[in-house]
């Protein structure tokens, strides 16, 4: 699966998953600090990568500041999906 399919599917969820309309999101759009989405909204997000994309973060994956934007956590996902 593309790297370009996994930031859709982000985009997508996020869209689909916000009671207001969504800012412009792009690969350097931070979730909490924009406002798109709130702690528990994450949460979801990231147990429906997990879900979706049958993989696993471990909580030093969750703990990286780098994943609380669009770019750094697409690419997260398709790494742990070994995709190339």
């Amino acid at each position: 699966m593309s790297l370009s399919h996994i930031t859709q599917f982000i985009v997508e969820y996020i869209e689909e998953n916000t009671s207001e309309a969504a800012p412009s999101i792009d690969a350097n759009t931070e979730f909490a600090a924009s406002g798109i989405l709130d702690s528990f909204a994450i949460l979801n997000l990231i147990i429906t990568l997990e879900s979706e994309f049958e993989i696993k973060f471990s909580i030093d994956e969750l703990s990286d500041k780098s994943i609380r934007t669009l770019g750094p956590l697409a690419k997260l996902v398709h790494a742990k999906r070994g995709d190339s």
